[in-house]
């Protein structure tokens, strides 16, 4: 998403954005008052009153500080976390809360918050570890370190929505069209990926 955006403001360098954040039913809630033109929410959403563009799922990380790792390996489980505290974001809590039940463990979950900096933060400070999606790494400080979710294999799936029937700004319509314009690009590489798979067999 990030680099979406830098693209936009490439093309359209006078537009200015407006960001509004909070979980999915405040996002609507603005979208419903008008207040916002669009909006980035977890899938499923109501396709008979918004329009969407999926945005492509993310993976889901550990940050922690080096005293947290067990190991120098590019990924652990959440259960090699052991009794460190963990910080999550919400949309996560119950699908952790969930495994370690399977496993006949309680998670020692230290924070749950909406939003990704005090996690960041709080795992910046030593105070646990925060399982955030993967974008989020791009933020992190130099003493943090990235460990890839070995299990439970986790990711996040939104999309970009807006009012059907909407008369929209210009600014948000050539937003849509980017976005567009890079689904079908994908759709399309893809195509010619199973297309070169057919003919290879």
């Amino acid at each position: 998403l990030p680099e979406r955006i830098q693209t936009f403001h490439e093309q359209y360098p006078r537009v200015s954005f407006d960001l509004r954040q909070g979980d999915p039913a405040h996002i609507l809630e603005l979208m419903r008052l008008r207040l916002v033109d669009l909006g980035f929410v977890r899938l499923p959403v109501d396709t008979g009153v918004y329009e969407q563009i999926p945005i492509p799922t993310e993976a889901i990380v550990m940050l922690m500080r080096p005293s947290y790792m067990k190991d120098t390996g590019a990924q652990m489980s959440l259960l090699e976390v052991g009794d460190a505290p963990l910080l999550l974001h919400r949309r996560y809590e119950r699908l952790v809360r969930e495994y370690f039940e399977a496993h006949q463990r309680t998670p020692n979950v230290l924070c749950v918050s909406d939003e990704l900096i005090p996690l960041l933060t709080w795992a910046d400070c030593g105070l646990g570890v925060a399982v955030v999606p993967q974008f989020a790494s791009h933020f992190v400080m130099d003493d943090l370190c990235v460990k890839q979710l070995s299990e439970p294999v986790l990711s996040t799936s939104s999309t970009l929505i807006w009012r059907k029937g909407d008369d929209l700004s210009m600014a948000a319509t050539h937003f849509i069209e980017l976005f567009r314009e890079e689904e079908m690009m994908k759709k399309k590489d893809l195509g010619q990926g199973k297309a070169a798979l057919m003919t290879k067999a």
